[in-house]
């Protein structure tokens, strides 16, 4: 795991812990109200810093939404959405940093595909290059 990643983890006082997971390649869950990520057992290492990230995204950034994950539609889409967005941040900012690049240089859908990432991210991508380019874009 990135080192980044795991000084993200510690300062949150997030755990990891790797099991058989069955149709799922990780997820965030608390146990005795201590947050842990569960991530499935021989994940590729790049595979598995986008799930803590996108784990880590929800950690920090679902309380801002109303209403339930597991309830409510739009909330669910909307924590989802937030989630990415961190995991799409910080994956794009060291892509950047590591290859030298500025943000201008960067094709959202390679970018995507590069990472192994769906497609649909591309547009998120998209919007945090442009931010970067532009910080008062909206």
């Amino acid at each position: 795991m990135d080192l980044s990643i795991e000084r993200k983890l510690k300062r949150c006082g997030i755990k990891i812990a790797y099991a058989d997971l069955k149709g799922e390649e990780g997820f965030l869950a608390y146990y005795r109200g201590q947050p842990v990520i569960l991530l499935a057992k021989g994940l590729p290492e790049n595979r598995e810093n986008e799930i803590v990230l996108h784990e880590l995204g929800h950690h920090k950034l679902d309380n801002q939404i109303n209403g339930s994950y597991r309830s409510n539609d739009s909330a669910h889409y909307m924590m989802e959405c937030q989630a990415n967005d961190y995991m799409l941040e910080h994956t794009l900012d060291g892509y950047l940093k590591h290859n030298g690049l500025a943000p201008d240089q960067v094709n959202p859908v390679e970018f995507c595909q590069s990472f192994g990432l769906a497609d649909e991210l591309a547009r998120s991508v998209y919007k945090l290059l442009s931010k970067k380019i532009r910080p008062n874009y909206d």
